[in-house]
């Protein structure tokens, strides 16, 4: 009898420790997705008719090359607010009750973020409130807690980008895994400055 309890939890241990392991992969494909989708500047609304619409993609492809540096927080820390479903669509609804309930923050282990090679990445450790502390870097971003589904194809993750103290935005992001790769299915904007 005590075999089978030793064997079993042995078995627990392994599963809850994969399963951190799985988390941690995938919080880290997430963050690697926003920091090589950042645009390096803020993009002009291009006066382009749609006959040429393959013109501002090159022009976005162009601006996408750009180096530039990110400095990122160095831990996802639970969102303060508590978050609602969008457009009333429930698709994600089990997915919020777990997101407004993280208490913990968690660190960012920057050796597994997959940035391009244009971005430089910088960790700070406290909050950036003043304008000359924006001089390191040309965008700053700091990511909450992501929860997942049990089957890890979907997840929710706020995240806030400021260029300044004095411009910046919130968004809380409802990703959907295809093809392996994370997909923005919804945004909201909860903040913007």
């Amino acid at each position: 009898m005590q075999l089978i309890n030793f064997l079993f939890l042995i078995v627990l241990l392994t599963s809850c420790e994969r399963k951190e392991i799985r988390t941690e992969s995938e919080e880290h494909k997430i963050i690697s997705f926003f920091v090589n989708n950042v645009v390096p500047f803020p993009l002009p609304v291009p006066d382009i008719d749609s006959k040429n619409s393959h013109l501002s993609q090159e022009i976005f492809d162009s601006i996408m090359k750009n180096n530039i540096t990110i400095g990122i927080y160095f831990k996802m820390k639970p969102h303060q607010k508590t978050i609602e479903p969008i457009r009333g669509n429930l698709f994600f609804l089990p997915l919020i009750k777990k997101f407004n309930n993280l208490k913990n923050e968690k660190t960012i282990n920057f050796s597994k973020i997959n940035n391009n090679e244009n971005i430089k990445l910088i960790a700070y450790s406290k909050i950036k409130t003043h304008r000359k502390e924006y001089i390191n870097f040309d965008v700053a971003l700091t990511f909450s807690r992501v929860v997942f589904s049990e089957d890890y194809n979907k997840s929710i993750i706020i995240v806030s980008e400021y260029r300044s103290a004095l411009s910046g935005k919130t968004i809380s992001y409802y990703l959907t895994k295809i093809d392996s790769k994370w997909k923005i299915y919804d945004k909201k904007i909860l903040e913007i400055s």
